[in-house]
């Protein structure tokens, strides 16, 4: 048996862009406000806050998207820009610079149609 690894790295921009269109697809609420930043944590799993800009008078406002919440507005931006990403691999999100990327395994096994 063997298995199929790929890495792919975001921009970004590109996270930026999957994570507002998820929260646009699922209703969770953006403020109206220009985005300063998206900052990533690593504990239990990649989680990635939105952090807006905000004037002298308030606090900044931020919105928080757990790791399958990110890992879900990966498979979206995938999908919507035909990045093909196979449905039984195994998905793994990991940092990477000011972003993230996603490592896509895929084992074969003897079970697989084709030649043998």
């Amino acid at each position: 048996m063997h298995s199929e690894m790929r890495k792919m790295v975001f921009t970004e921009e590109e996270l930026r862009a999957a994570l507002v269109n998820y929260a646009l697809r699922t209703k969770k609420k953006l403020p109206n406000a220009t985005i300063d930043k998206i900052q990533l944590e690593e504990k239990e799993g990649i989680s990635a806050t939105i952090i807006y800009r905000h004037d002298e008078s308030e606090e900044a406002k931020t919105v928080v998207f757990e790791e399958t919440h990110v890992a879900a507005a990966i498979v979206l931006f995938c999908r919507a820009h035909e990045i093909p990403l196979p449905r039984e691999a195994r998905k793994v999100l990991v940092p990477a610079d000011n972003s993230v990327a996603m490592i896509v395994q895929l084992d074969h096994s003897n079970k697989s149609p084709g030649i043998r």
